[in-house]
């Protein structure tokens, strides 16, 4: 198991076990329906760590040592109820290398300003939150200047079939890395 390159577990609970933190080759961690409430900090130590998706969560806090993680390119922290108290927005706007990123369904009623700092984001997808369209409007009409290397804003509803086979082939690509 430490060589181990992707792993997926189903409802987790409300904290990841430290076995897993122990696994420094990890790359891909996929946590769907977790219940997660809690990351430890020793997330920090999964250098090789690209790709970290878990919805159904409860978080509220990010910790500092995720921002260390150089080569996440992939984070999906969707469907997380208590968005308003979350004050994870500081470290994830320090993920340099993040090209993914999606946050829908976790009631947001404003874009949160650190993810501007995301100049390598390729995909943002926020469905599904009550933001304002004006908010939306605006965002759409300067995409590029704030986010130079965007191919996908997905803010809609329904995802469009266009949408599904990009995030397919970007799920791909980093999954073929492996």
């Amino acid at each position: 198991m430490k060589n181990q390159r992707k792993l997926e577990i189903s409802k987790i609970g409300t904290k990841i076990p430290k076995e897993i933190y122990e696994l420094k080759r990890l790359e891909i961690l996929l946590l769907p329906e977790s219940g997660l409430e809690e990351i430890h900090e020793d997330i920090g130590n999964m250098t090789n760590l690209r790709s970290f998706v878990t919805w159904g969560c409860k978080l509220t806090h990010l910790p500092s040592n995720l921002a260390k993680l150089k080569k996440l390119e992939q984070l999906v922290i969707a469907e997380n109820t208590p968005w308003n108290r979350f004050d994870g927005w500081k470290i994830i706007g320090k993920l340099e290398n993040l090209r993914y990123l999606d946050i829908s369904d976790c009631r947001l009623q404003n874009i949160p300003s650190q993810i501007f700092k995301l100049k390598k984001l390729e995909i943002l997808i926020i469905r599904d939150n009550p933001i304002l369209p004006e908010t939306i409007e605006y965002l759409v009409g300067d995409t590029q200047k704030y986010f130079p290397n965007m191919k996908r804003f997905i803010f809609y509803e329904e995802l469009e079939e266009e949408d599904v086979l990009f995030i397919n082939e970007f799920e791909e690509k980093l999954m073929s890395d492996i």
